[in-house]
Parts: C-alpha cells; structure tokens; sequence
C-alpha cells in the first residue's frame, strides 16, 4: 500500500482503521458483564483440554472447525507465496497485492451478517446451510430435501 500510496497516505488509512475501531467499540451500548469468578481448583491446562474436548466432539462444530482449519490453513500457506509471485517474480504494480486481502472482506460482510441471520433463521439452521454449501454431495441432498449427514451437521434443514 506504501507503494501505491504513499507513507502520509497509509498512515492516514491506518490511523483511520483505529479511528473505525473505537467508534465500533464505543457504539457497544451494554456494558460487558463481570468475568465469572474462577474457582480454587481452576487450572489453566484443564481448562484448555476441557475446551478442545468439547469443541472436538461436538457433532456441528467439529466438522465446522476441521474445515476452517484444512481451507484456511491452505489459503493463509499459499498467500505469501502468491504476493512474492504477483510482486516480484512477476513485476506487477503493488496494487496487484490488494486482491490478496479482497477474500477478507468476505469474512467482514460474513461477520456482519452473522447475527441478522441467526435471530431470523437461528443457529442451527444457519450451520446446516453452511454446510450444504461446502460440499456438492450435501447439495444434492438438500435439493432433495433431506438431511443433513449426521459427520456433518445434526440439523435438519427443509
């Protein structure tokens, strides 16, 4: 963005995104509630494992963090590679490097969106969509009405 740019320039978008930040924040109309009190025999590293166990047997999370751990995982290894492609091996203009961040304003619109769809549709609803959408096999059994696979999500949707 420098290149593009300038340093007053990005300087300017940086100091602009904090500026977006408080403002979001400072919008949050009810105040966060107190942490609840950790008891005596709290520890950390049980905690963590508690943590992991749940999300690793619950039947629509787990194929939901699996996923995002395979694809993004994938994406976020190949774009280094692609922006040291894009910007020097191929000599394109810095600009070029903007379409690398593009895929993120999904994830913002998809934050966004997120909680209208859950009050309107609810939550299982919305994962069982999500998830026919990830796999064509999943597709074919929504155009069919049925459900969902069960390694899948539990949710029956239709």
């Amino acid at each position: 963005m420098i290149g593009a740019l300038g340093a007053a320039a990005t300087m300017m978008v940086d100091a602009l995104s904090f500026l977006g930040s408080a403002v979001g924040i400072r919008r949050i109309r009810q105040p966060e509630p107190a942490p609840p009190a950790r008891s005596a025999t709290a520890h950390l590293g049980r905690d963590i494992t508690a943590s992991w166990q749940y999300l690793l047997h619950h039947p629509g999370l787990r194929p939901l963090f699996l996923n995002a751990l395979l694809f993004g995982g994938s994406v976020m290894m190949a774009s280094p590679l692609m922006a040291v492609l894009m910007l020097d091996d191929l000599g394109l203009a810095p600009w070029h490097g903007l379409a690398l961040g593009l895929p993120c304003l999904g994830g913002v619109l998809g934050s966004r969106l997120t909680p209208l769809l859950t009050r309107r549709f609810g939550a299982p609803p919305i994962w069982a969509q999500w998830s026919y959408r990830k796999s064509p096999r999943h597709a074919a059994h929504a155009a069919r009405g049925r459900m969902v696979s069960t390694r899948v999500s539990p949710y029956p949707v239709g």
